[in-house]
């Protein structure tokens, strides 16, 4: 018997790693509750509280991976169907094709990684009793599944396979941003071997992405908005709980699919967790959310460009705060433009909201650019709602300020 075990800790591991692994656990967990063994990979894995190992017999590596690559990464529909994340979750296509679009927009940003059909797919839902019309575009393969030479590269399965030999560059499609410099500086790209790449390949299962913001780039000489996604990393001490954990972050309708920023993300996913008593330092350390989005200097591809962290911390009053304001600022009905098009109208509050809370500061500190701060609704319409729900904060006033957080650049 061969084996390849994947310690949480590491060195090496990043907190994307760590979710990856996360991932990989909730993927065998659902294996082990859904599939009949003739349908199983054909191997063996053990799973303790840091550790994987997986084991198959003597030069049976590839078919062992190819069946763990087919039961993890799925298309239904046209969309990516990730079983692992979704646990024993029924989402509605909507919410399928909200997630799909995330994915598309952090992972599998470069055209090389996904295709599909160039005509879209219509398909509608109803919020607050009205139809509403969505579009998505289907795929016919992507980089994880067994491509079967689609596409340039190799899939997953090729790329464990050939890990366990020698390193192998990393790509976006593993972490997005690690790119190499140049073709000429080969140098320059990260190489890791089969413990760090295995995780890797499975955090698309142990995250979260969601379409959130964008900016105005230059594409080709003309300045163009791109839409930016919101990229959650769960930093995991354990693998104990994480196949019920992975499904408690993921959003039940479409309402809860719309994302001002990362902190936003971040936030809307501790409440998540603390409604089920998850948000638990023994599972978790951190949340965090890093926002990719076109730069000027590639509009094809979606780099991290900001993140934030939030700790974990299930008696913060800046929850309860955020809390409310998730109640008073949710999503209006969607709008129907003149070419009968819906979108989802934003808040301007709401961001400025989560990203206070998120690092440590009052909920209703102004907005710095002035442009921004006269757009927004006046704060003291929004003050009276905190003020008329302080017997909600009573139990956690004596707690004091909330802790402060982070935000800093890169991904890790």
């Amino acid at each position: 018997m061969e084996s390849l075990t994947c310690d949480l800790f590491a060195p090496g591991m990043t907190p994307l790693h760590r979710a990856g692994l996360g991932g990989l656990v909730s993927t065998l967990r659902w294996i082990e509750k859904s599939l009949p063994d003739e349908e199983r990979p054909p191997g063996r894995w053990t799973i303790d509280e840091r550790s994987v190992t997986l084991s198959w017999e003597e030069a049976g590596a590839k078919p062992f991976f190819d069946r763990l690559f087919n039961c993890a990464f799925q298309i239904q529909e046209g969309l990516i169907y990730l079983p692992g994340q979704y646990g024993e979750l029924s989402l509605p296509l909507e919410v399928r094709a909200a997630l799909h679009e995330g994915l598309l927009l952090s992972f599998y940003d470069h055209g090389p990684t996904s295709r599909g059909s160039e005509t879209a797919i219509e398909s509608t839902y109803e919020i607050d009793d009205k139809p509403v019309s969505y579009r998505y575009l289907p795929l016919s393969w992507y980089k994880h599944q067994n491509t079967q030479g689609r596409g340039k590269g190799k899939d997953g399965s090729a790329l464990i396979v050939d890990s366990l030999t020698e390193p192998i560059g990393l790509t976006s499609a593993l972490f997005p941003g690690a790119i190499q410099r140049h073709a000429a500086h080969s140098a320059s790209q990260v190489t890791q071997s089969a413990e760090l790449v295995l995780p890797l390949l499975f955090a698309p299962v142990g995250t979260m992405a969601l379409k959130a913001g964008g900016k105005k780039v230059n594409d080709r000489g003309t300045r163009r908005f791109k839409p930016g996604a919101a990229l959650l990393i769960p930093d995991l001490n354990t693998l104990l709980e994480v196949e019920y954990f992975l499904p408690t972050i993921i959003p039940r309708n479409a309402r809860d699919c719309q994302i001002s920023n990362v902190a936003d993300a971040a936030l809307q996913a501790e409440l998540r967790l603390r409604s089920r008593n998850l948000l638990d330092l023994e599972t978790l350390s951190a949340l965090r959310c890093v926002w990719c989005c076109p730069n000027d200097w590639n509009s094809r591809l979606q780099p991290p460009s900001a993140v934030t962290e939030v700790s974990v911390d299930a008696t913060d009053i800046a929850l309860d705060q955020f809390e409310i304001a998730m109640a008073v600022l949710a999503p209006p009905s969607p709008r129907q433009t003149k070419k009968g098009e819906y979108f989802w109208p934003k808040s301007y509050a709401r961001p400025f909201i989560a990203e206070n809370l998120a690092l440590g500061r009052p909920w209703s500190r102004p907005a710095i650019s002035l442009s921004l701060s006269l757009t927004l609704p006046p704060f003291y319409l929004i003050r009276q709602v905190f003020e008329t729900a302080s017997t909600y904060n009573d139990r956690r006033n004596s707690l004091g300020p909330p802790r402060r957080r982070s935000n800093r650049p890169g991904c890790t």
